[in-house]
């Protein structure tokens, strides 16, 4: 009942203290391997098994044990069990050695359910003294399936509250889901039940195919619930129903589980986008089933590689040192990764996940920061428990692998990290009946019959755009899921992965190839090569140095279209920081660049609505350069001729003009000409919900400085005071330690 009895306890230990049993554990394994017990399941059920048991004695701390007392030791055991399924041997004398015995257990008379029986071993000279091992003895044996018309079992039962029924049943070769239906029989009584599934599976835990539901049951009402179950020889799975314990009353209960299945040939389905149509066949072999099959892919999963990696000793202090002295080391990764859009995120080390309790490692852990180091969450061996919601930027993930021999967690050094990230909307992959009309993209598959003894073919088609093939990195794929049931309890309970390997992306057709190979030819490819080269340096160089205004002299003196020599020019000014940029110097500079520029071409190009050219594709490339290049040089002169102090109301609206023209005052790009504006001519509030959007798109310690700059001049000094005091959070100096 749970309940200790205190003073027999300290009476027991009282008389058995000095016993020698009272340091020794007995190590129970059975079956020529590691398992506690034995446990008879499936076939295994069907007939009478021999199975050999070992114990062997252990000392505690037996490394320190004095010899003699491993030489005297000795105990003669007397072995006990109530069950007449179970035969074995009546004594057993032990030293400190393992022994074997045989044990016999015929299941073949037991009713179907649940069979536990113990073999008890006490000492033949003290009884009294308890039990001082066990060997624990289980028997599943199932019930018996109606195979016509399909593969079921029913059952009626009356439930009271806290009545158990519990079911195991075999599950058909070729079955994938299992269908429950229960029925209320009463009709003035309604019911509140539970029912939970388990099928064990080897060297998977039992939550792989556990399912707990609660459910209630009007006045005859009906409910029905599917679940997914792994089919073949000596496969169970039991069904336990049990009435709610507080629901009062006695329900007259009818229930019925019933098996379909639809079977591809591959459950874990990869295909790559490279390798044209994929086929899969479809099996049924139990009973006919409708299937309508349907592939949808949710999430793009990028693979990223460790930037940094170092193994750390641990053994500094005594907190991370184990028993004996022994140290414990630590290796830290590092990975980099970008999401271009925001997406909930799924961040997996494949190598150690699914595995806490049963790893080989001491512990893992992973810690995930924005660009600004800040820690936005951390989570370990289970993937899908620790979903984040990530807006579009840079991410860094540090990952912690810890275990006592170096050797081994340098082998972790190169570990991949998954970084999944959930698609907008889903893709749907196109699926057809024949080879033939999945070649020519023809009448798509809708349903289908599959038949037993008789393969069903269906034909899956790459995705006909590589849109998700841009900028996709080495050994990136799209991941979702397949099914193939048209029965929509089987949709939500069969259901399988599915990888879709992005193949690299198409280039971009080169509409002016004619006249390139024509420039190529006399040579002019060349010249204008080693210009773009120069006018890259331009950039780069110090505008002060000798080298750069010699290089800047020499490209205005060559001629030709100057508006990239200006603009490089000019950014090249704007890349000195704030506080020591030549204001003047800017603004000549930015009036270079714009009247560089011919606006009024840029306008009509802009204005038109389609362009029919032959050349268009490079006429919208140069009017896309030029169109940014006019841009930057309008902003550095709005912000020029504000730094310097210009009044004139008129000419800074007219710039204001000017720029919009081209481009939204929200635009990035024009940001720091637009604040400044908005904060000279007395309208902080539209300065601070300009500086707001440009914090919420990018969270960076300058674009916060002109929030608080705008809430400032608005006299908002509680808030001022609430974003100072929160900057150490937003902005840690290091990342958080392990």
């Amino acid at each position: 009942n749970g309940l200790l009895n205190i003073e027999g306890v300290f009476e027991h230990m009282v008389k058995n203290h000095e016993n020698i049993e009272r340091d020794v554990r007995f190590a129970v394994t059975c079956g020529g391997g590691s398992a506690k017990g034995i446990h008879l399941r499936g076939k295994g059920a069907e007939k009478c098994q021999e199975i050999p048991v070992k114990v062997e004695p252990l000392f505690l701390d037996q490394d320190n044990r004095s010899a003699k007392d491993k030489q005297e030791f000795n105990l003669q055991f007397v072995l006990t069990c109530s069950a007449s399924w179970v035969s074995h041997p009546t004594h057993l004398d032990l030293m400190y050695l393992n022994r074997h015995f045989l044990v016999s257990v015929d299941p073949t008379g037991l009713a179907p359910g649940a069979h536990s029986a113990y073999i008890t071993a006490h000492d033949a000279t003290n009884p009294a003294r308890g039990k001082l091992f066990e060997v624990p003895i289980n028997v599943i044996r199932t019930e018996k399936l109606s195979m016509v018309p399909r593969p079921r079992v029913e059952h009626r039962e009356t439930f009271q509250p806290g009545t158990i029924r519990r079911h195991f049943l075999e599950v058909p070769s070729g079955a994938t889901w299992a269908t429950f239906s229960a029925a209320n029989m009463s009709k003035d009584v309604p019911g509140k039940f539970v029912l939970h599934t388990v099928q064990l599976l080897p060297k998977l835990v039992v939550r792989t195919l556990e399912h707990h539901k609660m459910f209630s049951l009007a006045e005859n009402g009906e409910w029905q619930h599917s679940i997914p179950v792994r089919g073949g020889p000596g496969m169970v799975v039991e069904f336990c129903v049990s009435k709610w314990w507080a629901n009062i009353g006695t329900v007259d209960c009818q229930y019925s589980v019933t098996f379909h299945g639809v079977r591809p040939s591959n459950n874990n389905m990869v295909m790559h986008g490279g390798e044209g149509i994929y086929r899969l066949d479809l099996d049924s072999e139990n009973h006919t089933e409708e299937g309508q099959p349907e592939i949808k892919l949710k999430t793009s999963v990028q693979v990223v590689r460790p930037t940094e990696g170092k193994v750390v000793s641990l053994g500094g202090g005594t907190r991370d040192i184990l028993p004996v002295g022994r140290h414990m080391y630590e290796l830290q990764l590092q990975y980099s990764f970008s999401l271009p859009k925001t997406a909930e995120t799924i961040l997996n080390l494949g190598m150690l996940s699914d595995v806490l309790y049963e790893s080989e490692m001491e512990s893992q852990l992973w810690m995930l920061y924005d660009s600004n180091k800040r820690l936005l969450g951390s989570g370990d061996a289970y993937p899908s428990k620790w979903s984040i919601k990530l807006e579009k930027g840079d991410y860094t993930v540090r990952a912690s692998v810890r275990h006592e021999k170096r050797e081994l967690v340098d082998k972790f050094t190169d570990t991949p990290l998954m970084v999944s990230s959930k698609l907008s909307s889903p893709i749907s992959l196109d699926l057809y009946s024949s080879h033939p009309q999945a070649q020519v993209g023809g009448k798509k598959i809708s349903t289908v019959s599959i038949s037993p003894g008789r393969c069903t073919a269906v034909y899956i088609a790459p995705l006909s755009t590589d849109k998700h093939s841009k900028g996709a990195t080495l050994g990136q794929f799209l991941q979702g899921t397949a099914t193939f049931a048209k029965d929509e309890a089987g949709k939500k309970a069969d259901v399988y992965s599915f990888k879709y390997i992005l193949p690299e992306g198409g280039k971009k057709k080169d509409k002016g190839g004619k006249d390139k190979d024509k420039k190529k030819e006399d040579g002019a490819a060349y010249e204008e090569a080693i210009r773009d080269c120069k006018i890259g340096w331009l950039a780069k160089l110090g505008y002060m140095t000798k080298e750069g205004q010699d290089l800047y002299t020499e490209l205005c003196a060559a001629g030709g279209n100057l508006t990239s020599v200006q603009s490089a020019r000019l950014n090249n000014i704007m890349t000195v920081p704030e506080v020591e940029r030549d204001w003047a110097a800017v603004l000549e500079q930015a009036d270079r660049v714009i009247l560089s520029v011919d606006q009024a071409q840029l306008l009509a190009w802009l204005g038109m609505k389609s362009d029919a050219r032959e050349n268009a594709v490079e006429v919208k490339k140069e009017m896309d350069k030029a169109k940014l290049q006019l841009v930057e040089a309008l902003t550095a002169k709005g912000e020029a001729m504000l730094e310097k102090g210009e009044q004139d109301k008129e000419k800074l609206l007219g710039l204001y003009t000017d720029i919009v023209k081209y481009t939204d005052q929200t635009d990035v790009k024009v940001f720091g000409f637009m604040w400044k504006l908005f904060r000279q001519q007395g309208l902080p509030a539209k300065a601070l919900k300009l500086s707001v959007k440009q914090l919420e798109d990018k969270q960076t310690k300058d674009n916060e400085k002109v929030v608080l700059e705008s809430l400032q001049a608005l006299g908002w000094d509680h808030i001022v005071r609430f974003i100072e005091l929160g900057k150490p959070a937003r902005y840690p100096g290091e990342y958080q330690p392990f």
